[in-house]
């Protein structure tokens, strides 16, 4: 994910004071996030406006998206300025593996669909998912628990329950049971079985932190204490 670089700056024009961000785009190139009026747009490095300013909030780009936001919901935008997404949705999720998950209310709660990167449906809706990451997003469907594939096929994590929702991290999916914590791996079969009170879903060079017993520790990927 592309980081916000530490760079705030105002300036003041005729138009008046102007605020203004500035971001690095997916293929490196840098963006200007700019307020004019109380509505923000989009510039180049080089002062050429990108996007007018028409959007209430920019939340700023990430892997080449930014969500929009209007009085009538939230949208995505690319680095062009393109509107991938309009902004009627209640969320909308940055795209990765190629799809971004958007919600809406509907009469019986909110519905979460997945689209592709170019706009069009994939007819992939439940009742809470979480963007892809690593080629799986978790999902919930008729009250299980699922990851969905790139293809759209469900795999269900059961008897386990997904402690955050990140996905896949270096092969190990952190799920819960019974309140503690363990991981699964890509085929789905226990790979640390669940026995902390606490765990990092992410791990880091084959490394997770831990919790058990009250005593935090490292362990590999196969459940072994790091020293």
């Amino acid at each position: 994910m592309k980081k916000k670089l530490v760079l705030l700056f105002l300036l003041c024009t005729i138009a008046g004071w102007w605020s203004l961000s500035l971001f690095e785009s997916a293929d490196d190139e840098q963006l200007v996030v700019y307020e004019e009026n109380d509505l923000w747009g989009v510039m180049d490095a080089q002062g050429n406006v990108i996007v007018s300013p028409i959007y209430s909030e920019i939340s700023g780009f990430s892997n080449g998206y930014s969500c929009v936001y209007t009085d009538s919901g939230v949208g995505l935008i690319d680095t062009s300025g393109r509107l991938l997404a309009p902004c009627i949705f209640d969320s909308v999720t940055i795209p990765e593996d190629g799809f971004y998950v958007v919600s809406h209310n509907e009469e019986n709660g909110s519905l979460y669909e997945f689209y592709s990167v170019d706009g069009t449906t994939t007819g992939w809706f439940f009742e809470f998912a979480y963007g892809f990451h690593n080629g799986y997003a978790c999902v919930i469907s008729d009250g299980g628990e699922y990851l969905l594939d790139v293809e759209g096929n469900l795999h269900s994590i059961a008897p386990y329950h997904f402690a955050w929702g990140d996905g896949f991290s270096e092969d190990r999916l952190l799920v819960e049971k019974d309140g503690l914590y363990g991981y699964l791996d890509s085929s789905l079969q226990l790979a640390i079985p669940c026995i902390f009170s606490w765990a990092d879903a992410s791990f880091l060079n084959g490394v997770a932190e831990v919790e058990i017993n009250g005593e935090r520790l490292y362990i590999d990927k196969y459940g072994s204490i790091v020293e």
